[in-house]
């Protein structure tokens, strides 16, 4: 089942309050709460063009699947977030210091 995944875009962007984020940007109520509950009545073409562009993303971010892992839909799967925190436990300070460099540089 394709599934939106709204949830994992604020955790990347670190939004914690992401009622109060999509309301303050033009959102209705119960778009909100469809939309974070994964229960919205439908996703247009309108609505999806919103969302990417309210997140600055693609279509298949917005989207994951859960279902059979062996099928070809499995592409649309994301994998979970870390915070940028537990990626950099243990790290040297060197090592990090090279993190911010290539992140400034774009990669």
């Amino acid at each position: 089942m394709i599934q939106l995944h709204l949830q994992r875009l604020l955790d990347l962007r670190d939004i914690k309050q992401g009622r109060a984020f999509l309301i303050n940007h033009g959102y209705t109520a119960d778009e909100v709460r469809g939309l974070l509950n994964n229960t919205p009545k439908g996703v247009s073409f309108v609505m999806e063009e919103r969302l990417c562009s309210t997140f600055n993303c693609l279509p298949n971010d917005l989207r994951t699947w859960v279902g059979d892992p062996n099928s070809r839909l499995n592409v649309l799967r994301r994998p979970e977030i870390s915070t940028i925190e537990k990626l950099l436990e243990g790290m040297t300070p060197q090592q990090i210091e090279e993190v911010y460099r290539r992140i400034e540089r774009g990669f």
